[in-house]
């Protein structure tokens, strides 16, 4: 049995995250929310449509989810990570892969923010099917963020 699970994210889970977060994640989560990471991250697993915990036995590898937007066919994705779940990248990558088909079901479109910093963050985007769109925008504490966006093929 792999040592490696998903569940369903609960807001006490940021908690636990935050011990271990990869500072380029903590840096791009407080530029854009311009609020520390634990209660904000905790709000954003509450109000998520899916929001999910990848586990390890040696603790939390990373937690994602998508967000509503106004737009009821687009939701906001978002993953953050620890160092630990850097550690084991190809398995966190396989398990999110996975894991965008649920949040497809709830969004045809999924778009994400990512700081221009952040470069480990676009090259993930990229290789899970995530496409640049526009040009770098100023966001939260005045840092510049691009936005990537996947969409689904529509049904016939």
């Amino acid at each position: 049995m792999s040592p490696f699970h998903v569940t369903r994210a609960k807001p006490w889970h940021a908690d636990l995250l935050i011990r271990d977060v990869r500072r380029d994640d903590l840096t791009e989560w407080v530029l854009a929310s311009g609020r520390p990471l634990q209660p904000c991250l905790a709000e954003g697993i509450a109000g998520s449509t899916v929001a999910r915990t990848m586990w390890h036995p040696e603790g939390v590898l990373c937690i994602w989810g998508v967000t509503p937007t106004p737009d009821p066919l687009v939701g906001r994705a978002w993953l953050i990570g620890t160092n630990l779940g850097q550690e084991h990248v190809r398995r966190v990558q396989r398990h999110f892969r996975e894991g965008l088909s649920e949040l497809h079901a709830a969004y045809p479109r999924l778009d994400a923010w990512a700081y221009l910093g952040n470069e480990l963050h676009h090259h993930w985007m990229e290789r899970l099917g995530f496409e640049r769109t526009g040009e770098p925008r100023v966001m939260g504490l005045g840092a510049p963020f691009i936005l990537f966006t996947r969409e689904t093929a529509p049904c016939a």
